[in-house]
């Protein structure tokens, strides 16, 4: 088991940083699950995040607060959309699974998550 993934165990959101053209980062708090050694998160297939993950697959997580703030070290990762439907099965199983009702409400908040068809998951693996 990684660092990562033993650091990241019973958090509830990890704080997830993607990169801009320029380097820059840009940090975003989500909520994730475990996969064996990886994690999964869903979010809205239009957001900047996924544009950023397009062009640039490396990241950086943390464990953090529901507000990001940051509660344990970083650590590199390398993130790449899930575009089968089975494994985009599981993982949304797994999300629902951790989150339960919370994650229930999120999925018909459509303004939150977007429509289902804009729906993008995700595994990041530690580095």
């Amino acid at each position: 088991m990684s660092d990562a993934i033993r650091a990241l165990q019973g958090e509830s959101y990890i704080n997830l940083e993607t990169f801009k053209r320029s380097g820059e980062g840009v940090k975003t708090p989500i909520w994730f699950a475990h996969q064996g050694t990886d994690l999964v998160f869903m979010t809205n297939g239009k957001s900047w995040k996924c544009k950023r993950l397009a062009r640039n697959s490396a990241c950086k997580l943390a464990a953090c607060g529901v507000a990001g703030g940051i509660k344990g070290p970083w650590f590199d990762g390398v993130c790449v959309e899930l575009t089968d439907g089975a494994e985009v099965a599981a993982a949304a199983d797994l999300l629902l699974k951790k989150y339960g009702l919370q994650w229930k409400l999120l999925l018909a908040g459509a303004g939150l998550a977007g429509k289902k068809k804009d729906h993008a998951y995700y595994r990041i693996t530690p580095a």
